[in-house]
């Protein structure tokens, strides 16, 4: 998408969101973990919150073992390492 079209974008995914998931509603307290389905940071909170997420997929990936989780099995594994 290019950038210019950005805001554009947005005004439509926020349409779409609120009508398909209303603020407060049980299911989108049920989906979303901060209970509202279209969030939309700064900045630099939207940076921070980055980065925490990576930090945290990176320490769930350090401690998982070879078998677990399926990726020593799967199709993008197998291309990496070229086998197959």
């Amino acid at each position: 998408l290019p950038r210019h079209n950005l805001r554009l974008a947005r005004d439509m995914v926020r349409e779409v969101v609120e009508a398909h998931f209303p603020a407060g509603s049980a299911e989108c307290k049920r989906l979303f973990p901060l209970g509202v389905a279209y969030h939309e940071p700064g900045f630099f909170a939207g940076n921070l919150e980055m980065w925490r997420v990576l930090r945290s997929a990176a320490y769930a990936a350090r401690g998982a073992k070879r078998g677990e989780h399926g990726f020593w099995q799967s199709a993008l594994w197998e291309g990496m390492s070229l086998a197959g």
